[in-house]
């Protein structure tokens, strides 16, 4: 591989980082209630049907689509036979099927079904949230049972349940849930942005009146999603309809029948995150280059992305559980690992390596097996936009290269690691590694940061224009 230089790196006195502070503001999504008659009992034509409907919502530019409750089986569950016969796991064959349709649309999908949980054989009447990366992302049982619930289904042992999302924070609640203020008072405090309503409402009349005078007042959008028609010896009123925070009514349907419905509210504008990681010194160094350049970003918001900064140990399963339980509770958007390579230029890697060297590492230890995990792919391709971030560097005369390999220590082993989460979670953000030289003479402190501000610019420029792709 050759090595690219343009010019001798210019004096950095003028170079200044401009934080571009985002304001959290108003940003409209468009949002869909199903109505949707559950054929009893019967899955493989409920999900064949609301297949189309998610479709149709979604091709028409819905990002939140709500279904009703116990939607894939209908409500009237005879007792723990049937339920057996019916309930699924989550995930499940079910939602893995819902999970690819929203993956396909780029959707988050809000849907009712029974639920079989095997760790202590009870049966819920669940709701669930599925984001656009196809990940389970929320669960919520109902609490307050009604009618046919009591024949098979247990009382909901979650607590009530919002849900963090990029679209904002979705409050869940089933049927007859909705009659109890604690709930809605808890919501209201939170304050939650969208109050996902999934039900089987049982009356002769239209149930717009109870919703409207339920949501007086509070300060979140509402969006139910109801069933129509008759099941054995009950019948379900029919109306679906979205408020606005302020009781507003945007949309509401009108007759009995499978439809959607459609309505824009304004929501508050998320900030997204960028994690950063970088490693503790080690090998004799005084300091790790890799940590130094990024605890400069550490709380810096650019472009309407927070940026946090995480300093992990020069050990092989340390710093693997330290970055995933980060992730976990942190649940960054975009995601660059740094180390530090013994060049004098950057060193993007195009590979993480399925495979471990003999090198102690801070604390003595060598990893014991030759795969980093086992039965797992032997490569994976870094998903950072490499070519955006070299032209970037090259651009400000900063010497870079790309490399086929991250080595056999501590940072290939993270790096496998980090590939090999985004692969089982199935998200499609940017995260990947990057090897940065020693701070020295010809690569000094100011100049890793500089460099570390042009891959970032690169990655959300990336990023953004997938979404704006998205969008249209």
């Amino acid at each position: 591989m050759k090595r690219y230089i343009i010019t001798p790196f210019i004096i950095l006195a003028a170079f200044c980082f401009i934080n571009c502070y985002s304001e959290t503001f108003a940003s409209p999504v468009k949002i869909a209630s199903i109505q949707y008659h559950a054929v009893p009992f019967n899955k493989s034509a409920n999900i064949s049907n609301l297949k189309i409907l998610i479709k149709e919502a979604a091709v028409k530019g819905a990002q939140i689509i709500v279904l009703p409750e116990m939607c894939t089986t209908g409500l009237t569950i005879s007792g723990p036979e049937q339920a057996q016969a019916l309930a699924e796991t989550i995930p499940g064959p079910t939602t893995n099927i819902f999970a690819l349709l929203a993956k396909e649309y780029s959707v988050h999908i809000i849907l009712g079904l029974p639920e079989s949980n095997l760790k202590n054989n009870k049966y819920y009447n669940t709701q669930i949230v599925i984001d656009n990366n196809s990940r389970v992302i929320g669960k919520y049982r109902k609490i307050h049972l009604y009618g046919s619930d009591h024949n098979w289904a247990s009382v909901g042992d979650l607590g009530y349940k919002y849900i963090e999302t990029d679209l904002g924070k979705i409050g869940l609640g089933i049927c007859s849930d909705i009659n109890f203020l604690d709930m809605l008072d808890y919501f209201s405090e939170i304050p939650i942005d969208i109050f996902a309503f999934s039900t089987n409402w049982i009356a002769k009349d239209l149930p717009f009146s109870n919703w409207l005078k339920a949501m007086e007042g509070r300060p979140f959008n509402f969006i139910a999603s109801n069933n129509w028609g008759q099941e054995k010896n009950i019948k379900f009123s029919g109306g679906s309809i979205i408020l606005s925070a302020n009781g507003k009514i945007l949309s509401q349907t009108k007759e009995s029948s499978n439809s959607i419905i459609f309505a824009n509210v304004d929501l508050p504008k998320k900030t997204k995150k960028i994690l950063l990681t970088g490693f503790e010194p080690f090998g004799g160094y005084s300091v790790n280059s890799s940590w130094e350049a990024i605890k400069y970003f550490d709380k810096q918001t650019i472009r309407d992305y927070s940026v946090t900064s995480l300093i992990l140990p020069v050990e092989y399963k340390k710093s693997v559980t330290k970055l995933l339980s980060f992730i976990d509770s942190y649940d960054p958007d975009i995601i660059i690992s740094f180390g530090m390579a013994s060049d004098e230029y950057i060193r993007l890697e195009k590979n993480a390596r399925n495979r471990t060297g003999p090198y102690e590492d801070n604390i003595g230890e060598v990893p014991q097996n030759m795969y980093i995990l086992k039965n797992m792919p032997l490569i994976y391709e870094n998903r950072l936009p490499l070519e955006k971030i070299y032209n970037g560097l090259l651009a400000s005369d900063i010497k870079v290269e790309y490399s086929n390999d991250a080595g056999s220590y501590v940072c290939n082993y993270l790096f496998y690691s980090l590939m090999a989460f985004g692969d089982k979670h199935r998200t499609r953000n940017s995260l990947g590694f990057i090897h940065l030289p020693p701070i020295s003479n010809k690569f000094p402190l100011d100049k890793s940061r500089q460099s570390v501000k042009i891959i970032l610019d690169a990655v959300i420029n990336h990023e953004l224009s997938k979404i704006k792709e998205q969008n249209n």
